[in-house]
């Protein structure tokens, strides 16, 4: 693992940590880089800006649930799948408000 894969890494958990929180809002690279030890323009070698940073944080929660059905075995009856895919999703968006709203 390089430094800079290790510093995404810290960048992303620290993203996600304040998004799941207090909401996409509370996101600042400030912020994060206090977190993460680094200086904010430094994130700007990872992530475009903002909005780039949070999209990345997001598609990779949302690769997790899906990645969760995908590995749930099928039933073999259709409606008893969509429910248990529909109960993944909803208690995905319960447990995650505000990933799930952004």
């Amino acid at each position: 693992m390089s430094a800079t894969d290790d510093t995404e890494r810290r960048i992303a958990r620290f993203t996600l940590r304040i998004l799941e929180k207090e909401g996409p809002d509370a996101v600042s690279m400030r912020r994060i880089a206090k977190m993460a030890r680094i200086t904010p323009m430094a994130i700007y070698h990872h992530y475009a800006n903002r909005e780039v940073l949070l999209r990345h944080v997001v598609d990779k929660e949302f690769a997790q649930l899906l990645d969760y059905v995908r590995n749930t075995p099928p039933s073999g009856e259709f409606e008893a799948d969509m429910i248990h895919i529909m109960d993944a999703y909803i208690d995905y968006a319960l447990a995650r408000p505000h990933i799930f709203d952004y």
